[in-house]
């Protein structure tokens, strides 16, 4: 897994501001999410760029020939543990997430979204925002030109950076309880 932590100085807010980065060699293409409504008590704002969510019963489809990760069993078992069945109720997904937190009224993390319009994930991408706006919860969810792939991360990063609401915030706390 290569997950990199990097801290700095918000120079306008004169704070420290933490960020997870989770490449794409991480089987955890969609983290970001998963950790961040999981653990929602903990992280305050959740930036997915083109994540690779399966929250539906293609989780339980087997590809002959995979021609995504995603869709590699390997994949899917490392994410979702030995059960796929039960996983899809689960809080290993995040559509399951969403629907949970909702229904209890907890209050989400700011959600800022991204994909490329030529990313073969958009689809995925899409049915998560409609199940966010379908359950109420304030979201930002942009696409632009590319594909699944740096040209496209690398400028949105930006952009997911300057959403980032850092106004009157407090430095945050480590839970110690990010993980699957």
């Amino acid at each position: 897994m290569a997950v990199f932590h990097v801290n700095f100085m918000a120079e306008t807010l004169g704070r420290t501001v933490s960020i997870c980065v989770i490449l794409p060699t991480d089987k955890m293409y969609f983290g970001a999410m998963r950790n961040g409504l999981k653990y929602h008590d903990t992280f305050g704002a959740i930036a997915a760029l083109s994540g690779a969510f399966i929250t539906d019963e293609s989780l339980l489809v087997k590809a002959e020939k995979p021609g995504f990760i995603s869709e590699s069993e390997e994949y899917k078992h490392s994410c979702f543990g030995p059960d796929l069945e039960a996983a899809l109720e689960s809080d290993r997904n995040p559509r399951f997430l969403i629907e949970q937190m909702a229904d209890a009224g907890v209050e989400f993390p700011a959600i800022y979204m991204a994909c490329g319009t030529e990313d073969s994930l958009l689809a995925k991408n899409q049915a998560i925002a409609d199940c966010l706006k379908s359950h109420g919860v304030s979201f930002t969810f942009e696409t632009g030109p590319g594909a699944h792939e740096w040209d496209f991360w690398d400028r949105y990063i930006l952009r997911a950076l300057d959403w980032l609401p850092l106004e009157g915030k407090q430095a945050g706390v480590s839970s110690g309880n990010v993980g699957i």
